[in-house]
């Protein structure tokens, strides 16, 4: 293990990172507000550093468990203002933020990872995909195949599949 860490140090990439990056870079969502999702308050600051090393220091709100409500409203309030003056383009937020949030204005959002729990994973779409809504809303969920998570997202879309199979059998 100390070995594979030592090599991915080494390389000096994180793939993850790098797919996000390509998608906020992207000429098609490069305009506009996202909110990227974490399992781990580490990886919340990481995501943060790594953002603000691209030239975004300023354009980054965050929520996590360890804020009360005022910090964590003063958060919300940075993100809903607009990014071309003085608010956020993207939110980086734990599970902290996936609840009792509404976020419609916002239509673009990044599972960075995944929580075990699939209801989680619906309130975290729930703070974007919900009755208002007035675009499509866009859910990236990052993962790698091959992996536990990998397995999770597998059997989650399972259930999916089978939930739409007992709802309209043809």
């Amino acid at each position: 293990l100390l070995d594979l860490s030592d090599e991915v140090m080494r390389r000096g990439t994180e793939s993850k990172f790098d797919r996000l990056e390509e998608l906020l870079t992207d000429n098609k969502y490069r305009d506009e507000k996202a909110i990227i999702f974490t399992e781990h308050r580490d990886t919340l600051t990481y995501l943060i550093r790594k953002l603000e090393g691209k030239g975004l220091t300023g354009k980054i709100a965050s929520i996590h468990g360890g804020m009360d409500f005022a910090a964590r409203e003063e958060q919300i309030t940075f993100f809903r203002k607009d990014h071309h003056a003085d608010g956020a383009q993207y939110l980086i937020a734990t599970d902290a933020a996936g609840e009792g949030i509404n976020l419609q204005f916002c239509w673009l959002m990044v599972n960075f990872d995944i929580p075990w729990n699939p209801v989680r994973l619906e309130q975290r779409m729930g703070r974007i995909h919900r009755y208002g809504q007035e675009k499509d809303c866009l859910i990236f969920n990052f993962v790698a195949t091959n992996t536990s998570e990998g397995r999770v997202l597998e059997k989650l879309f399972d259930r999916i599949e089978q939930i739409e199979a007992d709802l309209d059998p043809k």
